[in-house]
């Protein structure tokens, strides 16, 4: 986890996959269906979690493009949780290898786009 934005019930956990991404893989999960049950420990810096939830989709106001504004709807990705729980203590490098092999695997099976 990397930060818990009180004000919003939002924790954001990222991770910095794949090595040398410009950016580090980022994901927003709203747990506010958990708040009487969420464990401190769960919510420090640098906590490793387990959620389980549902894939929602947020639209936003519109955005601006160039001199005028367009209504284009961007549409953020976040999760409900509806249940979270420590992960203990992982091997980051067995994660990614694993990570590495479900996405091989993933393109494999899709054949040449």
């Amino acid at each position: 986890m990397s930060k818990y934005e009180v004000s919003t019930g939002t924790l954001i956990l990222e991770h910095n996959y794949p090595l040398g991404a410009p950016e580090p893989a980022v994901i927003n999960v709203d747990i506010n269906l958990l708040l009487e049950t969420v464990k401190t420990t769960d919510l420090q810096v640098g906590a490793w979690l387990n959620v389980l939830g549902y894939v929602r989709y947020r639209s936003s106001a519109t955005v601006e493009r160039g001199s005028g504004t367009s209504p284009l709807a961007r549409r953020s990705i976040y999760v409900e949780a509806v249940m979270i729980w420590a992960a203990g203590a992982i091997r980051i490098g067995e994660y990614e290898r694993v990570l590495r092999d479900c996405k091989e695997v993933d393109r494999r099976v899709r054949g040449p786009v």
